[in-house]
């Protein structure tokens, strides 16, 4: 049986992965940049593409380990 990648509800996450299926861009949350939305809140955004939504990883990616 194949381990889980992504988290589930209630689960904290070690690193993000973009939702875009072209993007697919990986990384910590101190990598991605934020975007101000009205009302004084910001979001983070993709690096690569500008998506804002995010899966959560429950293994930092190989790249990210060393």
């Amino acid at each position: 049986m194949p381990k889980r990648k992504y988290t589930r509800m209630g689960e904290t996450s070690v690193a993000s992965e973009c939702c875009n299926r072209k993007c697919k861009w990986q990384g910590l949350d101190e990598h991605k940049p934020r975007r101000k939305e009205t009302n004084g809140f910001s979001t983070h955004i993709c690096p690569n593409c500008g998506n804002d939504e995010f899966y959560g990883l429950l293994e930092l990616p190989e790249h990210l380990k060393s």
